[in-house]
């Protein structure tokens, strides 16, 4: 061996480094074969049982709820559409207050009536400001819930506490009231009637949309970015969150959270023209009023809340859609008079035979659930068709579930963790090779000594 190569590979901390390399190269091999299984898609872990009452097609909601409800109306109205799926809104706490007396119910009713309004067609959530006053939590949380039930019963979407309270027992008196098990914090959003629990998360912008950071959102519920805006969106920006809804099942929303200086008209028009591709669905939750899904005549439209249903009770009723991924479940109500539906996965249009599946909705209790209609598909682009073959079906969406395959970077990481590993495993593997001829190395001066093979030493 060079004499330069012997001196480096026997260096102690060579050779403890060499270790180190080696195992987190593998180390590092194995957690990305990991974070391949599934994709991008499959982040949401278990699928959510609950429906989503805004459409994700629409990718963009606005989160005005650092500013008062009289600013957070004139934004709304000066943006002058209604161009986001959901709005964000605080309740100021004097309205709260309002809301219990019979005296002071009539004006805080024409300030909710003003924002509801102004919102248009689009799902509101709100966040409540407690007021200051001697009443329990519990007692002012069922009266303000009560209060916006009766008055707005298929205009809200979402209730929370406000980020100004620091006393938990508000949240907890919200959630006690929309029967939820976890509590109102100002970062979740819980349902005031039904559909899937949201998560709000700060981002830095848009950026953080990218597909290599995506996982930082996965979790079991649905995540909604929270992106300061200054100005009106860009094309790069607007491409970043149609990728992200596209293919991140746990993305519900992107929440735009404008500056003050933000002229609202323009972060609007900045936003009406952006929408997902029509021809197949997108990862995760679809509602029904998804352009991507095909419905027959035999339907009818009904809602619970802010959730959307298709109802029918006739034979042949027909669903179909596109979609690429390896998993689609059917976002179905289940109860006892529930119907059945046989499904195909890639018919033969001409004569589709039997079909792949059979599958029974009835149950003993009422529920909202998303049933596997198909499962370990290719991960590829599969067409399918829902047929109804019996009794009452009511379908609030899909859930698609994707294993995208890698890119070529997700290639070119392996090959170099695979090729730094093998330089380390071939540093120990020298210094090793030394080490053993090392040890049957005489010293200088001193030869072998040679002895008959049968010569054996006496004691004297």
């Amino acid at each position: 061996m060079n004499p330069a190569v012997d001196r480096f590979v026997r260096t102690p901390v060579v050779r403890r480094s060499a270790w180190m390399i080696a195992i987190l190269s593998i180390a590092a091999l194995l957690f990305q074969g990991f974070a391949e299984q599934g994709g991008i898609g499959s982040a949401l872990s278990p699928v959510p049982q609950q429906p989503l009452p805004f459409p994700r097609e629409r990718i963009f909601g606005v989160d005005l709820s650092d500013r008062p409800s009289l600013e957070s109306l004139e934004w709304l109205q000066a943006s002058g559409s209604g161009e986001f799926a959901l709005a964000l809104i605080r309740v100021d706490a004097d309205i709260v207050s309002a809301l219990r007396e019979q005296d002071t119910a009539p004006d805080a009713y024409r300030a909710l009536d003003q924002l509801m309004a102004a919102t248009l067609d689009t799902n509101v959530a709100l966040c409540l400001d407690r007021p200051v006053t001697e009443i329990e939590d519990e007692l002012l949380a069922e009266l303000t819930i009560d209060a916006l039930r009766d008055r707005y019963p298929d205009r809200i979407a979402y209730v929370t506490a406000c980020d100004s309270d620091p006393d938990d027992n508000w949240e907890s008196a919200i959630a006690t009231q929309v029967r939820s098990d976890l509590p109102a914090d100002p970062f979740r959003l819980l349902p005031l009637a039904t559909g899937a629990v949201v998560e709000l998360e700060d981002a830095d912008s848009f950026k953080d949309l990218r597909t290599s950071r995506l996982r930082t959102f996965a979790g079991e519920t649905y995540v909604l970015p929270v992106i300061p805006a200054s100005m009106p969106l860009s094309g790069e920006d607007a491409q970043l969150a149609v990728e992200a809804i596209r293919n991140a099942a746990q993305i519900g929303l992107i929440m735009i959270e404008p500056e003050r200086t933000l002229d609202p008209a323009a972060l609007a028009q900045s936003i009406s023209q952006i929408e997902l591709p029509r021809d197949q669905l997108p990862e995760g939750f679809s509602g029904i009023g998804s352009s991507s899904l095909e419905f027959d005549d035999h339907w009818t439209l009904s809602t619970v809340g802010r959730i959307a249903y298709l109802r029918t009770n006739e034979r042949a009723s027909a669903l179909q859609t596109t979609f690429s991924g390896t998993t689609i479940y059917l976002q179905t109500l289940l109860a006892p008079d529930a119907g059945s539906i046989a499904v195909w996965i890639d018919p033969n249009l001409a004569d589709p035979g039997p079909p792949d599946e059979e599958i029974d909705l009835s149950a003993t209790q009422a529920q909202d659930a998303a049933i596997p209609l198909a499962e370990n598909l290719a991960a590829e682009r599969h067409r399918i068709a829902v047929v109804t073959t019996g009794g009452e079906i009511a379908i609030s969406g899909v859930f698609v579930s994707g294993q995208p395959a890698s890119g070529w970077n997700a290639g070119v990481t392996s090959l170099a963790l695979v090729a730094i590993a093998t330089a380390a495993l071939s540093i120990m593997g020298l210094a090793r090779v030394q080490e053993v001829r090392d040890r049957n190395t005489l010293p200088p001066g001193q030869s072998a000594e040679v002895r008959h093979p049968r010569a054996y030493n006496r004691d004297a």
